[in-house]
C-alpha cells in the first residue's frame, strides 16, 4: 500500500473564490535517513562490538560520520532494491555476504592483519575469521539495522525512503568511502578481489526472482520472554561460536590446521542456517538479537574511557 502524502489544505491558485482543496505536500523524509544512518553504523560498531565505542563517538566526532557515511549509505541501498524489487531472504542473505566482503576485506581489512586464538592463515586470508565475521556482518550490519528501523517507524515499514537521486547519492557515497581504502598498496590485489566478488553478489542477489506473497498465519507469535530470551542466547552463541569454538578444534587436529579451520567454519554458517532458515526462527532473532548484545555496551562499551 502506498503511503497516503500529507495534505495541507489551501486555496486552489485556479479557484480563489471556491472552497479550500487539499494540495498533496510532499512529506520530509532527510531526518529519518539521517536516524537509519545512525543505528545502521552504530548498532554493528558500537552496541555489538566495541570497534568504535562510546568514547571515540563522543570524543571524536569524525569516527561517528565515517562510520555513518559507510554502513549508512550500503544499508539504505540494501533496503531499497529489498523493496523495489521485492526480494527475498536469499537476496538479502547475498547482499549481507557482499556488505561483509567489503567491510572487512577491503575497508577494515581483518581477513589480512587481525590474529585470534584458535584462527590461522591459510596464505595471506584467515578464511575462518572472514565466514566468522561475515555472518556478523549479515545479521547485524543488514538484517538488524533494517529491522530496527521498521519497528522504529512502523508508518515507513516497507516504504522507500529514496527516490532515485538519493539512491544515486548513496552509491557515489558508499563507493568513495571504499575507494579510499580499496586501492591501499597494503593487500591492494586482495581487496580488489574481495571487492569485485562483492559486487557479483550483489548482482546475483538483485537479479534473483520476487519473493512469493506472504502468506498470513494463524499461528500465535511468541511471547516477549521467549523474544528475549532467544535474543541473549543467540548472541552468546554466537561470540561462544567465533571464540570460543577455534580454540577448542584446534588442539587436537595438531598439525591438520586446515581441518580445524574448516570445522570452525562448518559451525559458524550452521548457526547461521538455523536462525535463516525457519520463518519462527527468524522471527526471535529480528525481535531479540539487539537485546544480547545490550550488555557489550555496559560491560564492554566504556572500556576506553578507563583504559
Amino acid at each position: 500500500m502506498q503511503q497516503l502524502p500529507l495534505v495541507d489544505g489551501t486555496v486552489s491558485p485556479l479557484s480563489p473564490d471556491g472552497p479550500t482543496i487539499p494540495v498533496a505536500r510532499r512529506q520530509l523524509t532527510w531526518y529519518v535517513v539521517l536516524i537509519f544512518c545512525f543505528f545502521a553504523a552504530t548498532i554493528p560498531e558500537t552496541i555489538a562490538t566495541t570497534s568504535t565505542s562510546v568514547a571515540k563517538i563522543v570524543t571524536h566526532i569524525p569516527d561517528l560520520f565515517f562510520i555513518m557515511a559507510f554502513y549508512g549509505p550500503a544499508d539504505l541501498l540494501i533496503r531499497e532494491a529489498l523493496i523495489r524489487r521485492r526480494l527475498g531472504w536469499r537476496s538479502l542473505v547475498l547482499l549481507g555476504v557482499a556488505f561483509g566482503f567489503v567491510n572487512e576485506g577491503v575497508v577494515a581489512g581483518t581477513w589480512y592483519t587481525n590474529k585470534y586464538a584458535g584462527y590461522a592463515y591459510l596464505g595471506q586470508i584467515d578464511y575462518a575469521w572472514a565466514v566468522a565475521l561475515t555472518v556478523f556482518h549479515i545479521f547485524i550490519s543488514v538484517i538488524m539495522p533494517i529491522a530496527f528501523f521498521e519497528s522504529l517507524f512502523p508508518s515507513r515499514a516497507g516504504k522507500s525512503l529514496l527516490r532515485r537521486r538519493g539512491m544515486v547519492i548513496s552509491a557515489i557515497i558508499f563507493l568513495l568511502v571504499t575507494s579510499l581504502v580499496a586501492f591501499a598498496p597494503a593487500y591492494r590485489v586482495y581487496r580488489i578481489a574481495a571487492f569485485a566478488l562483492a559486487l557479483v553478489l550483489a548482482f546475483i542477489a538483485i537479479r534473483l526472482p520476487a519473493a512469493p506473497p506472504r502468506r498470513l498465519s494463524h499461528e500465535q507469535p511468541p511471547r516477549l520472554l521467549q523474544v528475549r530470551l532467544a535474543g541473549f542466547f543467540a548472541s552468546v552463541a554466537y561470540f561462544a561460536a567465533i571464540y570460543v569454538v577455534p580454540q577448542i578444534t584446534l588442539r587436537p587436529a595438531g598439525p591438520r590446521i586446515v581441518a580445524a579451520q574448516f570445522a570452525d567454519m562448518v559451525v559458524v554458517v550452521l548457526f547461521a542456517y538455523i536462525w535463516l532458515v525457519f520463518p519462527r526462527q527468524r522471527l526471535l532473532i529480528l525481535g531479540a538479537f539487539i537485546l544480547g548484545m545490550i550488555p557489550s555496551v555496559l560491560l564492554l562499551g566504556w572500556y576506553d574511557w578507563f583504559a
